[in-house]
């Protein structure tokens, strides 16, 4: 039997003790073997990234899943 794809899931909320809906997402996540959590805002409070860090982590996996905030701004009529 194949081993499942190691999927990585990249995280970034800045509050997220707040998100009820990314611990939805989350805490399944975490009990994958084959599915690496990275908390963005986690690991680089102060914004300084690692970025030979950050490109190990993407060569290790096949699967990269963006999870953001994403805050919709209602279109300008013009």
């Amino acid at each position: 039997m194949s081993q499942p794809a190691k999927v990585l899931l990249l995280y970034a909320h800045p509050e997220s003790q707040d998100s009820v809906a990314n611990r939805v997402l989350l805490k399944p996540a975490t009990q994958l073997s084959n599915v690496t959590v990275h908390d963005l805002y986690a690991h680089y409070p102060d914004f300084f990234i690692d970025i030979p860090r950050e490109q190990a982590l993407l060569r290790e996996h096949e699967v990269i899943v963006f999870s953001i905030l994403f805050i919709p701004i209602a279109a300008r009529r013009y």
